[in-house]
């Protein structure tokens, strides 16, 4: 049963990374809130600056997100799955890959990709 716990928190964290890709923290909803909040507390920031520290403050949250998912990965497999530290390591990194992979893909599905079509190799 001990072990079996040891998976609760990675396999949580991994369905919350994808739930932080949906429409809901799309920058737009959360430029919402945090864009009030640095004019709030940094008034004399211009528009372009309050873009690029939120875009920044995402970023940030996004690799945080992933360090994360790969620390519990890594916990979860070293000890739940009793794999040694190397091959924890490399299956822990690509769990964290093919979490990101089924993260991105609705973007890159659709039809104009994040780049435009020039760059959307799915869909031609």
């Amino acid at each position: 049963m001990r072990r079996l716990v040891t998976w609760i928190p990675a396999i949580i964290w991994t369905i919350l990374v994808l739930g932080f890709s949906s429409g809901e923290f799309s920058a737009e909803n959360t430029g919402s809130i945090l864009g009030p909040l640095l004019v709030w507390l940094f008034p004399w920031l211009t528009p372009d600056q309050i873009g690029a520290i939120h875009g920044l403050v995402r970023k940030t949250a996004h690799v945080t997100e992933y360090g994360i998912l790969a620390m519990l990965w890594f916990r979860t497999l070293t000890r739940g799955a009793r794999l040694r530290v190397p091959t924890g390591v490399w299956l822990a990194l690509v769990i964290c890959v093919a979490t990101a992979v089924v993260e991105a893909a609705p973007v890159y599905m659709a039809k104009e990709g994040p780049y435009g079509s020039q760059f959307n190799y799915i869909n031609g």
